[in-house]
């Protein structure tokens, strides 16, 4: 059982970091989904999952106004990477 934990949305670089940091040891890997053109974010997603050895699919997504969309978007992201499971954070 693989496991991934979904994050969405613009978000600074320390709220990125901490959010995943916080089940870090709890998940096979991570899904930053960023919409707000944060690629500090992006950054700082790829160096917690090398730093920990997780698989990572940190993404640029335009936002169109549809939650549901971008959701969607992360999940299929995380079944890409193989994850049987994704935690929505």
């Amino acid at each position: 059982m693989i496991l991934a934990s979904i994050l969405l949305g613009p978000g600074s670089e320390l709220t990125v970091a901490d959010a995943m940091r916080s089940v870090l040891d709890h998940v096979d890997g991570f899904v930053l989904i960023e919409s707000g053109g944060g690629l500090a974010a992006l950054e700082v997603a790829n160096q917690v999952c090398e730093a920990a050895s997780k698989m990572s699919a940190p993404r640029a997504y335009t936002w169109t106004g549809d939650y549901g969309a971008a959701r969607n978007f992360a999940l299929n992201t995380a079944r890409d990477l193989g994850a049987d499971y994704a935690l929505t954070l």
